[in-house]
C-alpha cells in the first residue's frame, strides 16, 4: 500500500472514530475535536443540501445532529482510499437512539496534508 493510500485511510479512520466518540453515550467527547481533521474551508453536504462551508461550523453542526439523532453508533461496513483523486468513500450504517437504523455513504475529499476539505453524505433510512 503506497504512503499516499495509507494516510488517506488513516484519515478515513480517524474521522469515523471521531464521530463514533462524538456520539457515544457514556463518553463525553467534544465535537470541537473534529475541526482537528479539517481544512479551514471545509463544507459539508448531506443529501444534497449544504450543512455548512467553514469548519468552525463542524462543531456545531455535530451538536444539532446529536440533538436530531440522540446517541449513536457507527459500524463501518467499507473504508476505500481514492489516492488518484486524494478522497476516501465511507460506507458505514448509522443506529440512532431517535431515528432508528441509517445506512450512510460518505465521500470525504482531502487537501495536500490529508485534511478534509469536504464532506459528501447520502443518509438512507433501513427498514426494519
Amino acid at each position: 500500500m503506497s504512503d499516499k493510500n495509507e494516510n488517506i485511510m488513516h484519515a478515513a479512520n480517524q474521522y469515523l472514530d471521531v464521530l463514533s466518540k462524538i456520539g457515544d453515550p457514556h463518553n463525553k467527547y467534544d465535537p470541537e475535536n473534529i475541526s482537528k481533521l479539517c481544512a479551514h474551508t471545509c463544507k459539508k453536504v448531506r443529501n444534497g443540501k449544504i450543512l455548512f462551508e467553514q469548519k468552525s461550523h463542524f462543531a456545531d453542526q455535530l451538536k444539532s445532529g446529536k440533538e436530531w439523532l440522540g446517541s449513536w453508533f457507527i459500524h463501518p461496513l467499507e473504508v476505500f482510499a481514492a489516492p488518484d483523486s486524494n478522497s476516501a468513500v465511507i460506507r458505514y450504517e448509522l443506529t440512532t437512539e431517535k431515528e432508528g437504523q441509517l445506512l450512510v455513504f460518505v465521500i470525504l475529499k482531502f487537501d495536500q496534508n490529508c485534511q478534509i476539505y469536504e464532506i459528501n453524505e447520502v443518509h438512507n433510512i433501513i427498514d426494519s
